[in-house]
This record gives structure tokens, sequence and C-alpha cells, in this order.
């Protein structure tokens, strides 16, 4: 099982990229998403017929790159027992760390 950690709702959706859905998909994989200490797991058939598909975004990290959304209806299955830290991405930090240092 997967587990993707997830800042927000939108919308009442928990919303995941094609690609990762795709790959879960291939792998026979299923998934739980965790948004502020709930979490919610769907399995390979729930992740091929509860999706909605949004329209195409832009990566702002990869010119040129493309994806779209996937939103599935956020019905948490439990909560977490202990508070937990979501795991910045390291081009999040380097962004971060680049703002602090022309910032001065």
């Amino acid at each position: 099982m997967k587990i993707i950690y997830k800042k927000k709702i939108y919308n009442g959706m928990a919303e995941l990229r094609d690609y990762e859905v795709e790959r879960l998909l291939i792998n026979k994989d299923s998934v739980k998403i965790i948004i502020d200490n709930e979490y919610m797991v769907l399995t390979p058939t729930e992740l091929k017929i509860k999706g909605r598909i949004s329209n195409t975004q832009y990566s702002i990290y990869n010119e040129g790159q493309t994806y779209k959304l996937i939103g599935y209806r956020w019905k948490p299955t439990g909560r977490l027992e202990e508070q937990i830290t979501i795991p910045f991405d390291v081009k999040t930090r380097l962004a971060e760390a680049w703002r602090a240092m022309n910032a001065k």
C-alpha cells in the first residue's frame, strides 16, 4: 500500500495526479491518502471507477509538463493516533532557502 500525504481537500475531494493513479493501477496497489491526521484507503478498483478527472494542469516545476488531477470524494475511514508532519519535497525546501537567501 502506498501512502500519499496531501495538504488540503478541494471541494470535498482528495486529488491525485493522473500519473500517480496510473502507477498505482499498473502495480495493482491500494493507496492511503492522509490529510490532517485523517486517512482514506482506496483499492485499485475504487481508484479506477470513483475518480473525477479535471482539466489539464501545468507543472510549475517542469516547464512543459502537464497532468490531470483525479478527485476522489473525501470520506475518511479513520484517524491517525499521533500527530504527523507532512514531509516537504526537496524542491519546496530549495525554493524556500533560495527566497530566504535573496531576501537579505
